[in-house]
């Protein structure tokens, strides 16, 4: 029940939301015993600890300078007094282990947290840290004390031994993010106030969106959310409502499913769907959604299917907890096999463009050059490839200007003038006065222009038929008997629904668009044999800086508010010189990520980082990477992801962090640091030059490629990529398969290399042009 002491905006917002993105949800199962569960509930309460009134005293001076009138004594006492357990923590932790990561990594946590519960495994984890003065002279994890626990987590995150280092990482992280990012049914958590993270924004981003659809001339933002829900099916609803839907939108049925059921080995079942189609394409996003859209007004049959929920502007909650769960890959949780990399990919319908950041960036002329002449692929030097990134910007109505400059966002440019570094006002899908802090959430205000507002409306407005909440397992094909093209040619997909009914779709032609780590998943379990599938797989690697502004310093406002991303600077990026290097942006950090990126020192000190939350100001470090990793499909069919930061980019991350450290301190900073595992901070306050300097040194110094580090990738590129050759890519330049006719590629995994910049207006501009490829298609074979 929605508590009465909520405005009624919010009330209404959290009423409305969809029953997956709201607070107060029951925790995951999983199969942990008590034993076990004491274990990670002792690990959770280090943590996150519930610290005794001398520590609140000795920090609520530090505190109360930071936020000034967003909390009361009392929301810090509430912040420092509670715990891990004391909000469940536990539990959740124990449901998103079991929920997101892969067997082999719960197998051994089980057996860690088992042996925890032991002395004698204590003792052969923690070493001399368990033993005591008292008989039996050696201690279980739970039983030691906090100061001995604390030694424990943190001989971890210093071990040498990289599946230490793992074991830190998965388990500050998970513990650290619930803590902050859960909410209860009223949509509150009881800390939030203490660190000055309110519900007042969401407030006037509800008061926005109301007053959005009231004031939208023409088609209003209704109309466009009815078109498109109109041909909308959420799968989960099952196969009868299924086959309801599909007769009412007209699909074709197919009626003799043994041709397609052959080609993946298995007999026809009774539940068995079958429906036909010019053209299937597999994911909704920037790719997907472009191709779906141009083919559909083409006149052509279309079907998308994602698997991934449909959340419209009414369903969103903007809590960080259960929307990461419900709208991102893993659960927001995805990494590398090594864990050295946090890896966040939207999943849900308008996929990546559903929960970005705006920025619209069309690619660089360097880059263009890159591909053209090293790579061979003339089109990107073409006078086509500049007409598509036109109509692209003016489809989502791209433009720069900003209204009202957001703190973090100020604080870059600031930093930047004061230096005389360059810096830029970042181009974006939304208006100038789009204020959104929470878009990593889904667009509350509707006034970004996600794949859902633009190309999947047009798609839908010509009768396109959109499937979510189902996964395709397989791309169907036939050899041909003439090899003189191609070995195989396209004949459907076969899906899956919630209930295990299977779905099958006949087409002339597939386009996969499932993004950079998930369709050479697709193809690896479709049997297709091209070598490239899956390497070359650039994701763009960052690492964040921050800068604390007491409310004194620095540019007015919290690290939340306002446009995410209205600021760029090239200070670092090289492109005249190497054409890599790294940009200087900013993040959208809510408590949850805030918290689980930091530095973890001590159960005090991490909350006396979070405590100055509001006013922390972070930078982003984007590299444009030379090297590369590989993505390949595990036991399960789910993506197993191996990188690992080659010389060339890491030190394009420290020249960054060099640079943007410096920004900080420029726009008046009075502490920065780093997201280093060992916490290093300077104040700024009273610091020499000299001082400063040997800091920033020691920045540079320190090594980025050990797991515990928190490195980050919000986009990934190329592990499917186009080229001239079969032997060195997995698509030609139209767009096209090299070994299967009729199946197309349509997203970021298609890029010869990193972009280097903000992809979005890269993969729509590739993909509008590949849409007139599988146009051309279409055409020859009805000749």
């Amino acid at each position: 029940m929605v508590s009465a002491d909520l405005s009624p905006d919010v009330q209404s917002m959290l009423c409305d939301a969809h029953p997956l993105l709201k607070g107060g949800r029951p925790p995951y199962a999983h199969s942990w015993n008590s034993d076990q569960i004491r274990v990670l509930g002792a690990i959770c309460d280090t943590f996150v600890p519930s610290l005794p009134v001398e520590a609140l005293n000795a920090t609520f001076m530090v505190r109360t300078k930071a936020v000034d009138a967003y909390c009361s004594e009392e929301d810090v006492d509430a912040l420092y007094r509670t715990s891990a357990s004391d909000l469940k923590i536990p539990e959740e932790v124990a449901g998103m282990i079991f929920k997101w990561l892969k067997p082999h990594l719960v197998y051994s946590l089980g057996i860690i947290l088992w042996l925890l519960s032991t002395r004698i495994g204590t003792l052969m984890l923690c070493g001399s840290l368990s033993f005591t003065e008292h008989f039996p002279y050696i201690q279980s994890f739970p039983k030691l004390s906090n100061h001995k626990k604390e030694q424990v987590l943190l001989g971890w995150k210093r071990s040498s031994i990289s599946a230490f280092q793992s074991l830190f990482k998965i388990l500050k992280s998970f513990c650290l993010w619930n803590f902050y990012a859960t909410a209860d049914e009223n949509g509150e958590n009881q800390v939030w106030k203490a660190i000055g993270f309110c519900k007042a924004t969401m407030q006037s981003l509800q008061s926005k969106s109301i007053d959005s659809q009231q004031q939208d001339s023409g088609m209003c933002r209704s109309s466009y959310e009815s078109v498109l829900k109109s041909r909308v099916f959420d799968a989960d609803a099952g196969v009868k409502a299924l086959h309801q839907f599909l007769t009412h939108v007209g699909c074709s049925p197919l009626e003799d499913l043994s041709c397609l059921v052959a080609s993946c080995n298995n007999p026809v079942l009774n539940e068995d769907i079958g429906i036909k189609s010019d053209v299937v394409v597999v994911g909704s996003g920037s790719g997907g959604a472009v191709i779906a859209g141009a083919l559909a007004q083409k006149g052509y049959s279309v079907l998308v299917v994602e698997k991934g929920k449909y959340f419209s502007e009414r369903d969103l909650s903007l809590l960080e907890g259960p929307t990461m769960q419900s709208m991102y890959e893993g659960g927001g949780m995805m990494g590398t096999e090594d864990g050295g990399v946090n890896i966040l990919a939207g999943s849900t319908l308008g996929g990546g463009s559903a929960v970005n950041w705006s920025a619209s960036i069309c690619t660089p002329r360097h880059v263009l050059r890159e591909w053209a002449e090293d790579h061979g692929l003339s089109f990107f030097a073409s006078e086509d490839y500049q007409k598509a990134m036109q109509e692209v910007c003016k489809r989502l109505g791209v433009q720069a200007s900003v209204r009202e400059e957001s703190f973090q966002n100020a604080v870059l440019r600031k930093g930047c003038e004061e230096l005389g570094y360059h810096v830029a006002n970042i181009p974006r899908n939304a208006g100038p006065d789009h204020a959104c802090g929470f878009c990593g959430l889904g667009c509350k205000s509707g006034e970004k222009q996600a794949t859902t507002k633009t190309w999947l409306v047009d798609a839908a407005a010509a009768d396109a038929v959109i499937l979510t909440g189902c996964r395709v397992e397989k791309v169907l094909y036939n050899s041909l008997k003439d090899k003189s093209k191609k070995p195989s040619r396209i004949e459907g997909i076969q899906a899956s629904l919630s209930d295990g009914s299977r779905l099958f779709i006949q087409a002339k032609s597939v386009v996969v668009a499932c993004g950079s780590l998930m369709t050479p998943i697709l193809l690896q379990k479709s049997g297709l044999q091209n070598q490239n599938i899956g390497k070359f797989l650039h994701i763009h690697p960052t690492q964040m800086v921050w800068g604390y502004f007491p409310k004194e310093s620095g540019p007015k406002g919290r690290c939340y508010e306002g446009t995410i991303m209205t600021a760029v600077s090239e200070a670092a990026a090289n492109w005249e010189s190497s054409g890599y290097g790294a940009l200087l942006e900013v993040p959208a950090l809510l408590p949850g990520g805030f918290a689980g990126l930091m530095p973890w020192c001590s159960g005090a000190d991490s909350k006396r980082r979070i405590s100055r939350y509001s006013r922390t100001a972070h930078c982003i470090v984007l590299a444009r990477d030379k090297g590369s990793g590989m993505v390949k499909v595990d036991k399960r069919g789910y993506p197993s992801i191996f990188y690992k930061l080659s010389p060339e980019d890491e030190e394009s991350l420290k020249q960054g962090a060099d640079k943007a450290l410096r920004v900080l301190i420029a726009a008046g900073a009075q502490e920065i640091g780093t997201h280093h595992p060992d916490g290093e901070e300077l104040q700024i306050k009273g610091a020499t030059i000299t001082e400063i300097e040997d800091y920033l040194w020691r920045v540079r110094s320190k090594s980025l490629t050990q797991v515990s580090m928190s490195l980050c990738s919000a986009h990934q590129m190329g592990s499917c990529r186009m080229g001239i050759d079969p032997s060195s890519s997995v698509v030609d330049p139209k767009g096209e398969s090299w070994d299967v006719e009729g199946l197309f590629i349509g997203d970021t995994s298609v890029f010869p290399t990193a972009s280097g910049v903000n992809p979005m207006i890269t993969v729509q501009s590739i993909a509008f042009c590949t849409a007139k490829r599988v146009n051309e298609y279409l055409k020859d074979l009805s000749i």
